[in-house]
C-alpha cells in the first residue's frame, strides 16, 4: 500500500469509527469508550503522518493491535482494518 492508499484507509475507517458500532463489531468487543478513543488516535495520527510525510520525516510507529487487546478485541472488520494499516506504516514501511 502506498501512502495515498493508507492515508484514505485510514480516513475511512475513521468515518465508520465516528458512527454508531454495528452489532457484529459491539459483539467483538467494541465498546463507546474504545471506539471514540480509537477514533481519536486515528485522527491524530492522520495528522503526524501527513506532517511526517511532508516534511521527509519517518513517522512514529503506534502500536494500535496492543491498544485492542487491551479491550479484548481480537477479530472483526475494524480489528482487520486496524491490522493493515498497522502493517503499512509500522516501523518498517513507508520511510
Amino acid at each position: 500500500m502506498e501512502r495515498e492508499r493508507a492515508l484514505a484507509e485510514i480516513e475511512a475507517l475513521c468515518r465508520e469509527l465516528a458512527g454508531p458500532i454495528p452489532a457484529a463489531e459491539r459483539e467483538r468487543g467494541w465498546t463507546g469508550e474504545s471506539q471514540r478513543a480509537m477514533h481519536d488516535l486515528l485522527q491524530r495520527m492522520l495528522v503526524d503522518l501527513r506532517r511526517d510525510w511532508t516534511s521527509g520525516e519517518k513517522p512514529a510507529y503506534r502500536a494500535l493491535i496492543r491498544g485492542l487487546d487491551h479491550w479484548g478485541i481480537a477479530d472483526g472488520a475494524w480489528f482487520d482494518a486496524l491490522v493493515r494499516i498497522s502493517r503499512t506504516v509500522g516501523p518498517t514501511n513507508l520511510p
